[in-house]
């Protein structure tokens, strides 16, 4: 039976996948699985190059969450006037984190 179960869980996270829809450039190194109304402001470090920021939104949320390789919290902003806005980026006073943010002052933590 535990053997059984052992199958079933490694099947079931090997069907995992992330699903987002980039807003803004991804390097090539990095894929994402485009999700129906799901935005991405994605900012990475030049130098050292594997620091990176992630904010996402929904186009019908009022909501940006975001998290970084620094912090394992996941933050976020709201704001009403953000409700059907289709980019990140395109919500008015949403400035990007920044590339291994670990404090992110402004934001609430989930």
């Amino acid at each position: 039976m535990i053997k059984k179960l052992a199958a079933v869980l490694a099947f079931a996270m090997a069907l995992q996948g992330v699903a987002f829809a980039a807003d803004g450039a991804i390097p090539v190194s990095i894929t994402f699985k485009k999700s129906a109304n799901v935005a991405v402001d994605y900012v990475a470090s030049t130098a050292p190059a594997q620091d990176y920021a992630l904010g996402t939104k929904h186009s019908s949320g009022n909501r940006i969450f975001a998290g970084s390789n620094k912090t394992s919290n996941i933050y976020y902003k709201e704001l009403d006037t953000w409700k059907g806005v289709t980019t990140v980026t395109g919500c008015t006073g949403y400035t990007s984190p920044t590339a291994g943010e670990s404090t992110f002052t402004g934001w609430t933590a989930q």
